[in-house]
């Protein structure tokens, strides 16, 4: 009941990224895992911004982009899916590029006493937006270049 008074208290936005939240976090993990990131985001690059809530203009995060990270952690949190950090980083990314929103997933890279630990999270103008700001102090981030896909030759 306490969870039910807390989803209505949200704004209708916030409801809505937190089903969609939700919904793509296992369809995520299972698109990572079968499709790969790879081309998995190539696809989501195809996802045209919304008409109803452009983004393009912002050019510093706002307090809506850090309340839509908030859904996708509130989601990963309390949803019967447990993601890891790349999930919830290509759920926010996507859900930011579908409201016109030009931000970056980010991947880095430390290192360990056992070896490597990597950790993923999404960037706006600069900022960590679903994670604590000194992540790229800890982790040492590198960039998602993807190749072009080679022409079909059929």
């Amino acid at each position: 009941m306490r969870r039910w008074r807390a989803f209505m208290g949200l704004s209708g936005l916030e409801r809505r990224w937190l089903v969609q939240a939700l919904f793509l976090l296992p369809l995520t993990a299972w698109a990572i895992r079968w499709v790969g990131l790879r081309r998995l985001q190539s696809l989501l690059e195809g996802v045209t911004p919304s008409r109803f809530f452009p983004g393009a203009g912002l050019d510093r995060p706002t307090d809506w982009t850090r309340r839509a990270a908030r859904m996708v952690e509130i989601a990963a949190a309390r949803g019967p899916y447990c993601a890891t950090c790349l999930h919830r980083s290509v759920v926010l990314w996507c859900l930011l590029r579908r409201h016109g929103v030009d931000s970056e997933l980010r991947i880095g890279i430390r290192k360990q006493a056992g070896g490597l630990d990597a950790h993923a999270w999404v960037e706006h103008a600069g900022v960590a937006l679903n994670e604590r700001p000194p992540v790229a102090e800890r982790y040492r981030p590198f960039r998602l270049a993807f190749p072009a896909p080679k022409p079909n030759r059929s």
